[in-house]
């Protein structure tokens, strides 16, 4: 009898669960306006990161003429964040903020955007956007030598409450600019640099919205 008890209450559980989860609503539907928090988190990049090769340890010996213990290990030691840090320098060097291009970026594509344009206003909305950037490193092609720009950005949308309404994570698509620039040429020219930055910010920031529609 007991067996049958527990088979209705599993069957009650999976059909509750069905129905909260069929239930549950895009925040696109209940989109009234939305906002951006003009404050972008930028992280400054990290002195050193973990390298991509791993170096194999062996430690071993024989305890008889035939036999033997031996102990492996993998380690992945620290190196020098060269992508990162040498982006930010070339921000510093031509007087350019990360933010604030990012920032400009989203707010003329959330207007251009079809869904969102007419829902997203300056201040006093139903929602907020909030932007992070986690990580940014520029880089050549191994095949190419063209230089590459990476931006990893979380979009954080909440309501007036604070509750979590979206979230998502992504990084702009490589060699998406209309120019291919050699990355020393990155580095002492602005006009390239800009180039590069904004047609890799405009990519991501796309994306962005893009999978904000999907939600």
């Amino acid at each position: 009898m007991n067996y049958f008890k527990y088979i209705f209450l599993g069957i009650i559980v999976l059909f509750t669960v069905g129905c909260s989860s069929k239930n549950q609503v895009s925040f696109n539907k209940q989109l009234q306006s939305i906002s951006l928090n003009e404050t972008i988190i930028v992280a400054r990049p990290a002195q050193t990161v973990k390298s991509p090769v791993s170096l194999n340890l062996g430690l071993g010996g024989y305890i008889s003429k035939h036999v033997g213990i031996h102990v492996g290990s993998s380690v992945r030691p620290d190196i020098k964040n060269s992508e990162g840090l040498n982006f930010q320098r070339a921000l510093e060097k031509f007087d350019i903020s990360l933010g604030d291009k990012i920032k400009t970026s989203f707010k003329r594509k959330m207007r251009e955007d079809s869904f969102y344009k007419n829902r997203f206003v300056p201040f006093g909305s139903d929602a907020i956007i909030n932007l992070y950037v986690k990580k940014y490193e520029i880089d050549e092609n191994f095949f190419s030598r063209n230089a590459y720009m990476k931006i990893y950005m979380q979009v954080r949308v909440v309501n007036t409450n604070g509750q979590e309404l979206y979230t998502g994570e992504l990084v702009n698509e490589t060699n998406i600019s209309q120019k291919s620039y050699r990355l020393s040429d990155v580095f002492v020219n602005k006009r390239a640099f800009l180039q590069l930055l904004e047609a890799s910010i405009n990519n991501l920031v796309y994306k962005h919205i893009e999978s904000m529609k999907q939600d």
